[in-house]
């Protein structure tokens, strides 16, 4: 399935940020090798057995069970799962569409470093989703990502610097005033 990408008019400032998940993971023919994995606690097997079942690799696509094994993984506090969990929530893929517990899962990933989930949290705040509307807490966790090196982040900050000095109401950073 494709991830949003999209073009967000917010506050007068134009951001573009891919909302993406990192499901991809081991050959599909590794779908037996991992659910032995899964059962005995590893949580990278949980994610990738997450991964078969959200896309049907190996196993029949079974979204409920795709969360249930990416909860299992962030439960754990691997932030690749918890923000993936984020994805989940936010997307209503095998869980009941919730922006707030969404960005819950984002933070406990980001608060960790992980440069993806730092991308989403500011998309949360930048929409509002979740969170409250909040321009310069999402360039913040933006800028933590492009630190990173995260080509969302890099790019939702370059458009925030290019449409700053033209959009009225914005100051250099692209947040609106």
């Amino acid at each position: 399935e494709d991830w949003i990408v999209s073009t967000v008019r917010m506050g007068g400032c134009f951001l573009a940020l891919a909302l993406v998940v990192s499901l991809t993971a081991c050959s599909s023919t590794w779908a037996p090798y991992n659910e032995n994995l899964a059962n005995r606690g590893y949580p990278t097997a949980q994610v990738d057995l997450a991964s078969d079942y959200l896309h049907g690799t190996g196993v029949n696509r079974d979204p409920i069970a795709a969360a249930h094994w990416m909860y299992r993984a962030a439960k754990q506090g691997l932030p690749e799962a918890q923000n993936n969990m984020g994805v989940l929530y936010a997307r209503g893929v095998g869980v009941e569409q919730d922006f707030v517990e969404a960005a819950r899962w984002y933070r406990l990933a980001a608060d960790q470093g992980y440069a993806l989930a730092q991308v989403n949290l500011g998309l949360a705040y930048d929409l509002g989703l979740g969170v409250p509307s909040d321009g310069e807490a999402a360039a913040g966790w933006w800028r933590k990502a492009a630190a990173q090196g995260d080509p969302g982040a890099i790019q939702n900050l370059g458009h925030l610097r290019e449409t700053a000095w033209s959009i009225p109401g914005c100051n250099s950073t692209g947040i609106p005033r």
